[in-house]
């Protein structure tokens, strides 16, 4: 076990907010009749919140409170920039006005009693993608998980595997839109909630559709209307306040009310892992801002809160405001370092089965290749015992994009420190997922790695050779995309894919086919149309192929390919268990438009190899 830091670096939190805030984007055209008007404007403040909205808030400060020491009146509520109000009061009404009824009908609450602290409010976050814009983050209470399963008003879709990564769990409010979205983390107690004003379906959403910010923005085009339409009595009070269509003042993106933190990281997975680390340690230490080395720190940390042994867990209230801290009273102690050889040094690493990484020479840190199931050992979520509402899949012992980065922090007072970092590839970034404070010099306090015991990975969890699928699948997307056969290309489908949603409103395979084919410029290479997206699912195996620049291929778990067919499945199916297996060899192909929006969806393939050779058995558009 980690002993015991009385250390400066890690001592007790005193001062910041980790609560995500932004700005406001242009208003839109004015809301009918079915919205209340307000046309004072006084719907911006705290006083003109409903008691439930109110207590959130209270509770809210008073965390704040508790973290920080700082004094802050509810009043300061009325000072937060315009779409953090408005993301608030929208997301906030829709929960309060949707009431659970379980499979008899008993009642189970509204939505919004499944949240027991806002932990964070985003609304305008520029240059970000849609997923990222107007929604909270939340902690939710213990039985919130269990009441969504129950519900007759949501139901567990398909695991959000390339939006919404480190929240994989998803269930959505059926009615169709606007309908309100939970993503959860795989603890059950994190959730991101938003509203979707927009359908996910259709070929526009790969284009400018249902990841665009507008989606999720009460204010944008008619979503008032459309949110006065299914939750009664809300106030579109902006509208007087600002003037129809008039822009808002340009507002920072900050933490609430003094810090301001990145929505991604400088660093992207295309570069070297080791520039990430650099830069993080950099970044913090040396230039001084650890509000911006946190954005390299994935949800999936959060669970290694106990490692500073100050009293803190995964169920501690604003989990990101309290490790900005850390970082802050670290930088404090420290003082003033003109170079990373001040602060730290590499240290030996214990991580088994690590590779050194060769092309990092006279680095201030050691970093190592680990395999999936080391890595997987190292998760503090794992190595804590954290009780998880789905479990961890199994990792085998194979090397895919983990790496360990370990350092020896030179300017602690006391017995030496070192922070051992486990690195992944996390939407498009080099992201911490887990880190761990020990001195590897006595025996007691190396890594407890699972992997150490653990038997070999079972045959079904090892990556099974695709065949003939690479080859298939570069034919079909040449024939579908750069040939316009769509008659031949519709060929590749499965009668089954006629029951997916988009392939059915399409009107045929073929129609489905063209309707995709039809946004796109002529090109002579697949690699010219299409891009591959990143995921962010441990029960996805990415497959090397020549056209990995085009798109994404990769085998799938049986749970993950029962939830992407397009067939009635139970609302209280539960997927990604510890126990699931990839024995029914299905594989996926997804891509992305290359000319689109940075806030466009993606085109998922389903693939099995059926008598007649591979096939796809599913087709949709992912915008969610």
């Amino acid at each position: 076990m980690p002993v015991h830091l009385n250390l400066p670096v890690f001592r007790p939190i005193s001062s910041v907010c980790a609560v995500l805030v932004a700005t406001s984007l242009l208003c839109g055209p004015s809301a009918s009749g079915q919205l209340r008007q307000d046309p004072s404007g006084s719907g911006a403040n705290f006083e003109k919140l409903r008691p439930a909205q109110k207590k959130l808030v209270v509770d809210w400060m008073a965390e704040y409170r508790k973290i920080t020491g700082r004094q802050l009146d509810v009043s300061t509520y009325d000072t937060l920039p315009l779409s953090t109000r408005t993301t608030f009061d929208a997301v906030t009404h829709a929960l309060l006005s949707t009431k659970l009824t379980g499979p008899n009908g008993a009642p189970l609450g509204t939505a919004l009693d499944l949240i027991e602290l806002v932990e964070g409010v985003h609304g305008q976050v520029p240059e970000a993608r849609g997923d990222h814009q107007y929604r909270l983050y939340v902690k939710l209470k213990p039985d919130a998980l269990s009441r969504l399963y129950r519900s007759r008003e949501f139901r567990r879709t398909g695991d959000n595997t390339i939006y919404h990564l480190g929240y994989p769990i998803n269930f959505r409010q059926q009615g169709g839109a606007p309908s309100i979205q939970f993503s959860v983390t795989r603890t059950g107690r994190r959730a991101d909630i938003d509203v979707d004003y927009r359908s996910s379906h259709g070929p526009q959403a790969l284009v400018n559709g249902h990841l665009t910010a507008a989606n999720s923005d009460v204010r944008a085009g008619g979503n008032p209307v459309k949110h006065a339409s299914r939750w009664n009595g809300f106030e579109d009070w902006w509208r007087d306040l600002l003037g129809l269509f008039k822009s808002t003042p340009a507002e920072s993106t900050t933490l609430a009310m003094d810090t301001t933190v990145p929505t991604e990281p400088k660093i992207k997975d295309s570069a070297p892992v080791e520039e990430a680390v650099a830069d993080f340690y950099q970044t913090w230490l040396v230039e001084g801002k650890p509000e911006v080395a946190m954005s390299y720190l994935s949800i999936r940390s959060y669970a290694c809160l106990a490692e500073f042994q100050t009293g803190e867990s995964i169920d501690s209230g604003l989990a990101g405001l309290r490790i900005v801290q850390h970082l802050r009273q670290g930088l404090a102690a420290y003082g003033k370092s003109s170079t990373l050889a001040e602060v730290i040094e590499a240290a030996p690493s214990h991580a088994p089965g690590g590779r050194p990484v060769s092309r990092v020479q006279n680095s201030r840190f050691t970093l190592e290749q680990v395999p999936d199931d080391v890595a997987l050992g190292m998760d503090c979520r794992v190595r804590l015992r954290t009780n998880l509402a789905e479990e961890l899949p199994k990792a085998s012992h194979s090397y895919g994009d983990a790496y360990v980065a370990t350092v020896q922090l030179l300017k602690e007072k006391g017995p030496a420190t070192f922070l051992t970092q486990v690195w992944v590839k996390e939407e498009g970034y080099w992201k911490i997922v887990s880190w761990h404070l020990e001195n590897p010099h006595r025996a007691a306090e190396v890594p407890i790695l699972t992997a150490r015991e653990s038997a070999p990975p079972s045959r079904d969890q090892r990556p099974a050779p695709s065949g003939a699928l690479p080859a298939v699948a570069e034919k079909f997307h040449r024939l579908w995309l750069v040939d316009r056969d769509y008659e031949r290309a519709a060929e590749f489908f499965s009668p089954s894919a006629a029951r997916c949603e988009d392939v059915h409103n399409a009107g045929s395979e073929k129609a489905f086919l063209a309707s995709i084919g039809g946004l796109l410029p002529r090109r002579t290479q697949i690699s010219e149309l299409i891009a591959t997206v990143e995921h962010g699912h441990q029960q996805m195996l990415e497959v090397a192929h020549p056209e990995a620049r085009a798109f994404l291929l990769a085998r799938v778990s049986d749970d993950l390919a029962a939830m992407s067919e397009c067939r009635a499945r139970a609302p209280s199916h539960k997927a990604s268990s510890q126990a699931s297996s990839f024995r029914n060899n299905r594989f996926q192909t997804i891509f992305r438009l290359k000319d689109s929006q940075r806030a466009a969806g993606s085109v998922q393939l389903q693939w099995a190899l059926e008598k007649t050779g591979w096939v796809v058995t599913s087709a949709q558009i992912v915008s969610h």
